[in-house]
C-alpha cells in the first residue's frame, strides 16, 4: 500500500471537498448512520503513465459515518486504481482492510459512461434525501414524465438548473448489479436519478454542482409535502407555463 503522502499534496483539496460535502449532507438528515456515498474521478490529477482506460476513483470506504467523515475525510475514503487487467486496486485507503463502498458498481458504471464520453474529473454523490424519497412512496409518482411535471410545476428553477429533467429507477436491491445497470442507463439522459424508496444519485463536474441539483430536487418535493400537509391542493403549472420556462437561465 502507497503512503498518505504520495497522494496528500496533490488531492488534499479535492478530499477537503469530500469532508465539506459529507457535512452537509449529514446536517441535512440525508446521510443517517453509514448510508450515502461519494466518489470523483481524480485521473488527470495523478501523475505518470497510465494504461488505456484507466481511472484513478477517490471513493468513500463502506460503513463509514458522514458525521466523521466531514471531520477527518482522509481517514474514509479510498483511492482506487480501475480498469486495469488486475481489475480494481487500492493505492490509498485511510483505515486498515477499508472496503470500497458497496454501491461501487454504480460508482464505476457512471464514471466508465463519462470516460468513453471522453469526460474527467466527474463527482458522484448518493444519499437519501427525505421528501424524494417520501415522494417515491406516492403510485401516482413512480412515472418518470409525471414525477418531472410534479417537480417543475413546483419548484419552476429546477428547469434552469435541471433542463433535462430527473431519471427514475424502479426499486432494485441496493448494492446490486441490478440497480447499477439500471441506473448507467438513466444517465445517458439525465444527470440526477431517483431511486424508488432509496434515495437518489447525482453527477456534476465537482461535488457543488452535485449537491446543488440535489438541494433543488430536494425543495421541490419539500414544498409538495408543505402544501399537503396543510391541506391545500397543488395549483400545478399550465402546459404554457412550464413550456415558457425553456428559456430560464441559471441564477
Amino acid at each position: 500500500m502507497k503512503q498518505l503522502k504520495k497522494y496528500k499534496k496533490i488531492l488534499n483539496k479535492t478530499v477537503k471537498s469530500i469532508g465539506d460535502c459529507t457535512d452537509h449532507l449529514y446536517k441535512e438528515g440525508w446521510a443517517e448512520a453509514s448510508s450515502g456515498n461519494l466518489s470523483i474521478d481524480v485521473s488527470n490529477s495523478i501523475p505518470g503513465k497510465k494504461i488505456k482506460n484507466e481511472q484513478w476513483l477517490l471513493i468513500t470506504r463502506s460503513g463509514c459515518r458522514f458525521r466523521e467523515t466531514a471531520r477527518r475525510p482522509w481517514n474514509d475514503v479510498l483511492l482506487i486504481r480501475t480498469g486495469s487487467k488486475k481489475g480494481i486496486r487500492i493505492e490509498y485507503s485511510g483505515k486498515k482492510n477499508a472496503r470500497p463502498t458497496s454501491e461501487l458498481p454504480t460508482h464505476k458504471l457512471i464514471h466508465d459512461f463519462y470516460r468513453k464520453k471522453k469526460t474527467r474529473g466527474t463527482a458522484v454523490i448518493h444519499t437519501h434525501p427525505t421528501y424524494i424519497i417520501a415522494l417515491t412512496h406516492l403510485k401516482d409518482y413512480r412515472q418518470t414524465d409525471i414525477l418531472n411535471r410534479l417537480l417543475v410545476s413546483i419548484h419552476p428553477e429546477i428547469k434552469a438548473f435541471i433542463p433535462e429533467g430527473v431519471g427514475f429507477v424502479p426499486y432494485l436491491p441496493p448494492g446490486s448489479e441490478r440497480i447499477a445497470v439500471a441506473t448507467q442507463n438513466a444517465i445517458e439522459k439525465h444527470r440526477v436519478i431517483i431511486w424508488e424508496k432509496h434515495g437518489c444519485i447525482a453527477v456534476a463536474d465537482d461535488l457543488d454542482r452535485a449537491l446543488d441539483l440535489i438541494m433543488i430536487m430536494e425543495k421541490a418535493a419539500r414544498i409538495f409535502f408543505i402544501a399537503r400537509s396543510a391541506g391545500f391542493d397543488l395549483q400545478e403549472l399550465s402546459q404554457q407555463q412550464v413550456d415558457d420556462l425553456t428559456n430560464i437561465k441559471k441564477r
